[in-house]
């Protein structure tokens, strides 16, 4: 699909950036990914999630954020560092 607007404009519109969440949140699914969405606060749902998938051994969060540093120094439960 072709959107004859910049990405600016496009996103400015709510009822377009729910659509294209929608969109993606749908196309993820059926790729077999797990998808969050916030209703709120989308950092407080990074870190919470980020702190739960630290219970698992093999958990790597990937990010540029400053959330992350938090989330990382957070114990495991294995012990691992």
């Amino acid at each position: 699909m072709l959107i004859p607007l910049k990405k600016n404009e496009f996103l400015s519109n709510q009822e377009n950036k729910k659509r294209l969440i929608n969109l993606l949140t749908d196309k993820l699914r059926l790729a077999g990914c797990s998808v969050l969405q916030a209703t709120d606060d989308a950092v407080l749902l990074v870190v919470q999630t980020a702190v739960q998938a630290a219970q698992f051994p093999n958990t790597v969060p990937v990010g540029n954020d400053t959330d992350l540093l938090c989330a990382d120094a957070i114990p495991r439960r294995d012990g691992l560092e």
